[in-house]
């Protein structure tokens, strides 16, 4: 079976809707032709596109994770896949200078002064607001959500709340930042 331009198009059209094509651009072509590798059987069965679309998906979305787990962009795993992000921020000591240091060449100068500067200030206000709601633990919740990658349960462990509080103070905390330099 000869693979149309009306096929192409729609594994394209797919590839780029799915939500791990975004910062990964550059890997369009891969994606596609993954893609479109592993979706050939599937296209040779049917003509009605539209009914087989939701497992045309998740095929294209097992592709996409194939092709970014052989050019080392994601992990897997106890909790599933893992980014290895391309812009990382040193997680040594968050209360040293290079804390928010941008490591992402793809981006322009202007970017990563904006994005840093950015960083820098919810990194602010989650500090005061630790300081000015000490019990709220914000800091604390910051670091272990965000900059451990760790669980809800995880937290809710460490500081003896529920899972519940976390989510509730999280929520908080985002509110608060938010109010301030409207994200």
């Amino acid at each position: 079976m000869v693979i149309t331009q009306e096929y192409k198009n729609i594994i394209e059209k797919m590839v780029t809707s799915n939500k791990r094509f975004q910062g990964n651009e550059d890997l369009f072509e891969d994606f596609c032709s993954e893609a479109l590798e592993r979706c050939l059987f599937l296209l040779k069965k049917t003509d009605e596109i539209e009914r087989v679309q939701n497992y045309l998906n998740k095929i294209i979305s097992t592709a996409i994770i194939s092709v970014l787990k052989s050019s080392g962009r994601i992990t897997r795993n106890a909790g599933g896949y893992k980014n290895i992000a391309r812009s990382s921020v040193s997680i040594e000591n968050p209360l040293d200078d290079g804390f928010l240091d941008i490591k992402d060449p793809t981006i322009s100068f202007t970017e990563k002064i904006i994005e840093q500067e950015t960083l820098q200030e919810i990194y602010d206000l989650v500090l005061k607001f630790d300081q000015e709601y000490p019990q709220e633990n914000f800091y604390k919740l910051f670091y272990m959500k965000y900059i451990q990658a760790k669980k809800q349960k995880e937290i809710a462990d460490y500081l003896g709340i529920s899972q519940g509080e976390v989510s509730k103070r999280l929520f908080a905390l985002m509110q608060k930042i938010n109010t301030v330099i409207n994200l």
